[in-house]
């Protein structure tokens, strides 16, 4: 995936994908990842395009990296319902970039509407 289309799909999703009005302090080191790997891509679509790979690279780490090497090597069990739902979030997202996680991803959209409150609680 070319580093524009991703940050289309990702600019795409994350204007589609619901997110709570507020957010708690990040006591939980699951929402922390979470905020910081926002905060990063939000950070990274705000730089010019760039069609050297090192000057991408280097973007990279200066932006998302290090949540994104965090998220793929030792995520942290959410501490919170709010933990909880930034992480089934962000897994949702990343799942509708894969072409072959559609089932996970409807598992992972289930699971969300049930900590979102729709599963008859």
């Amino acid at each position: 995936m070319t580093a524009i289309s991703r940050r289309l799909t990702i600019a795409a999703l994350a204007s589609s994908v619901a997110a709570p009005a507020t957010i708690a302090a990040p006591l939980d080191p699951a929402l922390d990842l979470v905020l910081r790997y926002r905060a990063g891509m939000a950070a990274f679509n705000q730089t010019p395009e760039t069609s050297d790979h090192e000057e991408e690279a280097r973007i990279v780490a200066a932006t998302y990296g290090g949540p994104w090497d965090e998220i793929v090597t030792d995520f942290p069990v959410p501490l919170s319902h709010e933990g909880a739902l930034a992480t089934a979030r962000l897994l949702v997202e990343e799942q509708s970039t894969c072409l072959a996680c559609y089932g996970q991803r409807n598992m992972t959209l289930a699971l969300l509407r049930y900590l979102e409150g729709e599963g008859g609680r």
